[in-house]
């Protein structure tokens, strides 16, 4: 039977071929297509001719110089692979009955603007994976490359900011069979970091203090928010409040907290005024502030969530008329009328953490005691005694003080 050649337009190593099976039909030659790789360029065979005749087809692989090294013969469900060394003497011949499993599933453990690492596991053959070929879509555009069939990972570069790729990789074994394609979709990381996110409340309640914060935001989604308790690491969580507990009273402690994108960028940390926490049964002097000649201000606090209101006791003794010297006026003297020389108390209501009053003509200690009232006048938290000392000079006449 005459062999008939078609050619399309290439070189045809027909009469170099050895197969062992008559009746081979060469019909058509093409060379081996590859496309650009984005991670490097991948050594293959030069050639690579097809051939078909009935029920069978045959794939030639040359080397370089033009030799056929291998024969893949498939008859329906056989495969034969037939190898030959560089004389054309056949050295091996494979029965393969399967293709190689699926590669494992396919997952990402690296991903930046311009990279990304893939991994997967191995298949297997009975006769063994030839090689892995992988597949990079992106925007309709494919990119497709060659691996060793040992490799379960690859590192991707040059990729797009903020593009979304699939990665597919399949085995080949040495019968040119293929397995089914694992595959995976990613979007690379954009250039851009999380939104600083900004404390919104910060609720004492003895030793425990809620914390809360407005969302951040970034175009990758955020993956979770870092507190951070006077410049450590405290805790990660997805959510925008946090409650912490057992934390020690009478501390000073800084809270910030940091966004996190899904590829591990930070954002900016928040910025945080110094949190001080005293038991819940406890009001705490923060300020005292003689801020006029007549004017007396004081300022408390409590981290006790109960209280909607403040009672503050004032005891206040008259001590003398603070002239000083001898004669008229000198220890207890006051003038009748103007208020020197009585001790009394006074009890006041306020909604707001401060307390203001004006002096009395001459020198006086204040004894001052502020209670929290819950919303049903109950005591729920309290202050210790606190002394302080006014002073305006008792006056003489009309021509002022000493």
């Amino acid at each position: 039977m005459a062999r008939k050649i078609i050619g399309i337009g290439l070189v045809i190593f027909c009469a170099a071929s050895p197969l062992p099976r008559e009746g081979l039909h060469i019909v058509q030659a093409t060379p081996l297509q590859t496309s650009p790789s984005l991670i490097s360029s991948v050594s293959i065979p030069t050639y690579s001719n097809i051939g078909t005749y009935s029920a069978k087809s045959v794939i030639n692989n040359y080397d370089s110089a033009g030799r056929l090294i291998r024969q893949t013969v498939t008859d329906k469900n056989l495969v034969i692979v037939y190898s030959y060394d560089k004389n054309g003497n056949l050295i091996s011949r494979k029965v393969d009955a399967a293709p190689p499993t699926a590669p494992g599933k396919v997952i990402t453990s690296f991903i930046r603007e311009n990279a990304a690492t893939m991994n997967w596991n191995l298949s297997s053959d009975d006769r063994g994976v030839d090689y892995y070929e992988y597949t990079l879509t992106s925007n309709g555009q494919e990119k497709k490359g060659r691996l060793s069939p040992t490799a379960t990972s690859i590192h991707l570069t040059g990729l797009i900011p903020s593009t979304t790729y699939t990665f597919s990789i399949k085995a080949v074994d040495i019968a040119a069979r293929s397995s089914s394609v694992s595959s995976i979709t990613i979007r690379t990381k954009d250039l851009t970091i999380p939104t600083k996110p900004v404390l919104t409340s910060l609720v004492g309640d003895g030793p425990t203090l809620s914390v809360s914060w407005s969302p951040s935001s970034d175009p990758d989604g955020i993956k979770e928010y870092i507190l951070f308790l006077n410049g450590n690491e405290y805790l990660r969580t997805k959510a925008t409040s946090v409650t912490l507990t057992n934390l020690p009273f009478r501390s000073n402690m800084v809270i910030k907290v940091q966004a996190i994108d899904i590829y591990e960028y930070a954002s900016e940390t928040s910025t945080s005024p110094t949190v001080y926490l005293i038991p819940s049964n406890e009001i705490e002097k923060v300020s005292e502030n003689d801020n006029s000649r007549d004017t007396f201000v004081l300022e408390w606090w409590s981290n006790n969530k109960k209280i909607v209101k403040y009672r503050v006791s004032r005891k206040s003794d008259y001590i003398d008329s603070g002239r000083g010297g001898g004669g008229p006026g000198n220890g207890t003297y006051a003038l009748p009328g103007l208020g020197g020389g009585k001790s009394f108390s006074t009890v006041d209501y306020t909604t707001s953490p401060t307390y203001r009053f004006y002096y009395e003509i001459g020198r006086y200690n204040h004894t001052i005691t502020v209670e929290g009232l819950d919303a049903s006048d109950n005591v729920v938290a309290r202050s210790s005694e606190w002394v302080v000392q006014t002073l305006i000079p008792t006056p003489v006449g009309p021509g002022g003080y000493y």
